[in-house]
């Protein structure tokens, strides 16, 4: 009868704690659209154009918002991510600013399975805050190649670089920032494209 007595009294406080944590509440961030003031009448080339998805380190595989708070030393911000992953991120905002510009007729991604004159793959090495200044920084490099489909040869290749510094140290702070290194990229990355085409 004790024993029994026993099982019941650990059943009833088993049941009154629990081991796993307060789920945490997560914000999700995208990058604000690079948008034109003017745009051509007309498309400056016919053909197409695709876009491939970044590649990228393993650390910046992630929907992680980072923080470099040392030259070896990589952290998270708390309770913030980016809609999707990082490479998917970076190529729904290029393939946005490229329907943007309108330099080029036919805007595809390379989900799209779609037949294109040029692709454009990239590297995307730096997306992330350094914390190690004041104010922060956010920090955006790509490496480019701009290649034509029928041929695989690479017709131009470049780096573009940009950084913002963060108004505050907040998750929000450092999506803005980012967002506004991006858009520094994208007037110098379109005219590029447009004029290796």
């Amino acid at each position: 009868m004790m024993y029994r007595s026993g099982l019941i009294l650990l059943a009833v406080l088993l049941s009154s704690c629990s081991v796993l944590p307060e789920p945490q509440s997560v914000r999700l961030f995208t990058l604000e659209p690079a948008n034109w003031n003017t745009r051509p009448a007309t498309p400056e080339h016919d053909g197409g154009l695709r876009i491939v998805r970044p590649e990228t380190s393993d650390m910046l595989a992630t929907s992680t918002l980072l923080i470099q708070d040392s030259e070896l030393s990589f952290q998270a911000f708390g309770g913030a991510r980016w809609q999707s992953d990082i490479p998917s991120l970076w190529r729904e905002w290029l393939l946005n600013m490229f329907w943007e510009d309108q330099r080029i007729a036919g805007i595809s991604s390379d989900s799209d399975g779609l037949q294109a004159d040029r692709e454009l793959n990239s590297r995307l090495s730096a997306f992330h805050v350094k914390s190690d200044q004041q104010p922060w920084l956010a920090i955006i490099q790509l490496d480019t190649m701009l290649v034509d489909t029928s041929t695989r040869r690479i017709i131009a290749s470049r780096r573009f670089r940009a950084e913002a510094p963060l108004s505050g140290n907040s998750a929000e702070d450092a999506a803005e920032a980012l967002s506004q290194a991006s858009k520094e990229i994208a007037p110098a990355l379109t005219q590029w494209v447009a004029d290796s085409y």
